[in-house]
């Protein structure tokens, strides 16, 4: 589960709420 890992970096980095909603939505 690579991905996963890396996604879960990416989340801790941006321990942001506003930017954490930016992220996900840019993701979907």
């Amino acid at each position: 589960m690579p991905i996963f890992s890396v996604q879960h970096t990416t989340v801790y980095r941006y321990s942001r709420p506003v930017r954490f909603g930016e992220h996900r939505l840019m993701f979907r």
